[in-house]
């Protein structure tokens, strides 16, 4: 009956470490898996932090480039008020321009109907002129011939005491 008891409280050891080897290889078994999902769990944790990392960068750049955007928006309005002031001073300047041009182009039509007048008058001056000029060498002519013509009547005026001395003295002989 001893033996038989310890036989039995043998057996109950043995069927217990059995159970006991079971359960430690179940939790060995459940430690590997454990372990395995917590590797996995960490990689995962990795890559949601690179993954996080990237996000905070992108949105550095998203931030820095935003930034810009606005100070370059910021400065467009002023940007486009210096052009539209450049734009209307050198409408102003061309304007000014345009009515010099105008004003020149007024100033030259003047200018060339003064020219053609001056040339008109210039014309009727030489036509004058030459007229005078005919009628100076007409007259030249005329007192070219008036002076022949005294020439010969001084010649004649110049013999005539002569004849007439010559007559008297043949009258003189006669009487």
């Amino acid at each position: 009956a001893s033996a038989a008891s310890k036989l039995a409280a043998s057996s109950r050891a043995r069927n217990s470490a059995t159970s006991l080897l079971a359960s430690s290889s179940r939790a060995r078994t459940s430690t590997t898996s454990l372990l395995a999902d917590s590797s996995r769990a960490l990689a995962s944790a990795a890559a949601l932090n690179a993954d996080s990392s990237r996000a905070l960068t992108s949105a550095t750049s998203l931030l820095a480039a935003s930034s810009r955007a606005l100070i370059s928006a910021t400065s467009l309005p002023a940007a486009f008020s210096r052009a539209f002031a450049s734009a209307a001073s050198k409408l102003a300047a061309s304007s000014r321009a345009r009515n010099s041009a105008t004003s020149l182009l007024a100033s030259s039509s003047r200018a060339r109907t003064s020219t053609t007048s001056l040339l008109a008058d210039s014309s009727r001056a030489l036509a004058s002129a030459a007229a005078l000029n005919a009628d100076s060498s007409r007259a030249l002519t005329s007192a070219t011939s008036l002076l022949a013509a005294s020439s010969r009547a001084l010649i004649s005026a110049t013999s005539l005491p002569a004849a007439f001395s010559r007559a008297f003295a043949s009258a003189a002989s006669k009487l």
